[in-house]
């Protein structure tokens, strides 16, 4: 690549505020031939074609930060790079923190406003509601730095397939719910982006602008405490040290409960909460009707009952959220024509969802899924 070509293309197009003479001096590069739209950058959030075009208005915005010299080396850099560092974002609501937390080696939990500069902040806060904009300034973000093949992120036009191994972004999101069981505050990721190093050409931060769903509308972000803040890292690192198997096990019960907690009482978190229950208490069981029931009752009983009144009052407590659950199901509602046995919906599944997330936190921390044989017969 003739590097003084380019400088000095470079120079005459922030000069003149005009690319016509850096565009032809980009055609004229064997090396940058890529970029005559045959290649695309591929990233969870966004994917974009490669063009001179592009590339000539990078060159002159990266210019005007660091010079047409230092500008034009980041192009010869990325061409010889066999990796890309990537930094992964999620805006997280309604949790509030006022430091950032490591959660591990490569991920970590910070004010919303530590994120990026303002331009890339309005960026993604342009067009979004008055309380979306507060909230999401009042929040939090999770950012999680990866390292990525560079064949994976700059690929052919044509290859249209997507990656089998965006883990470290799944991660990012299993990681927000993962919160969520730690603080017992419903973890809504309202915002997702990308961003490559500056750099690397079109390393713009890209992803969607918040968005908050009708649950958490008008409700003010949860501050964190220090205490809470370090049990969250403690139950992170708990949770990722656990084998696949296991992870796989919790995916379900972790997401749906984290689905609850956004509207306990509603029809929608008894089906949700259901679903956690039998995921946890049933995970290795296929039985129908009214044995589910049973067996849920006599292992959370057991799991969590100190003495034989605990475990009853465990046991009717189960039943009654999983009879919700059955009513919601199947009439989409918790009215019943019989005034006997009337349950409190909201009292009742509330009290259900501390005691899964009791559960999910005791499993986490021990490593490893309950022998419910051992459980029930020990």
């Amino acid at each position: 690549m003739d590097i003084e070509r380019l400088v000095a293309a470079v120079d005459i197009a922030v000069t003149d505020n005009t690319t016509p003479v850096l565009l032809d001096a980009i055609r004229k590069e064997p090396e940058l031939k890529a970029f005559d739209r045959q290649c695309r950058v591929r990233l969870p959030t966004y994917v974009s074609v490669l063009t001179f075009e592009k590339l000539a208005e990078w060159l002159v915005d990266r210019a005007k930060h660091v010079g047409p010299r230092a500008a034009v080396r980041d192009v010869d850099r990325f061409l010889t790079a066999k990796e890309i560092p990537i930094w992964q974002g999620a805006n997280i609501s309604p949790i509030k923190i006022t430091r950032p937390i490591v959660l591990d080696d490569a991920m970590a939990l910070i004010p919303f406003t530590e994120v990026s500069t303002d331009h890339a902040r309005d960026r993604f806060l342009t067009g979004a509601d008055e309380f979306t904009i507060f909230q999401s300034l009042q929040g939090a973000a999770l950012v999680h730095l990866s390292i990525w093949p560079k064949e994976k992120i700059f690929v052919p036009r044509n290859d249209n397939t997507f990656p089998r191994d965006w883990v470290r972004w799944s991660k990012l999101e299993t990681s927000a719910s993962i919160l969520a069981i730690s603080t017992g505050v419903s973890v809504v990721q309202s915002a997702m982006w990308s961003q490559m190093p500056d750099w690397v050409p079109f390393s713009e931060i890209e992803g969607s602008r918040p968005e908050l769903p009708p649950e958490l509308y008008r409700r003010p972000p949860k501050t964190l405490s220090l205490f809470r803040g370090f049990y969250a890292r403690a139950l992170h690192r708990k949770y990722w040290a656990l084998d696949e198997v296991t992870r796989n096990m919790l995916h379900v019960p972790i997401e749906r409960l984290n689905r609850a907690l956004r509207s306990i009482g509603s029809v929608d978190s008894a089906i949700d909460l259901g679903i956690a229950l039998e995921s946890i208490f049933l995970s290795e069981r296929s039985d129908d009707g009214g044995e589910i029931s049973f067996a849920l009752r006599v292992r959370s009983a057991r799991f969590f009952g100190r003495s034989p009144a605990h475990r009853r009052a465990i046991s009717s407590l189960i039943r009654d959220a999983y009879s919700l659950r059955s009513r919601a199901v199947h009439s989409g509602s918790f009215e019943r024509s019989s005034r006997k046995n009337r349950i409190d919906p909201k009292s009742c599944l509330s009290r259900a969802s501390s005691l899964l997330l009791l559960a999910l936190r005791r499993i986490i921390r021990a490593g490893r899924m309950p022998d419910w044989d051992e459980v029930t017969f020990g």
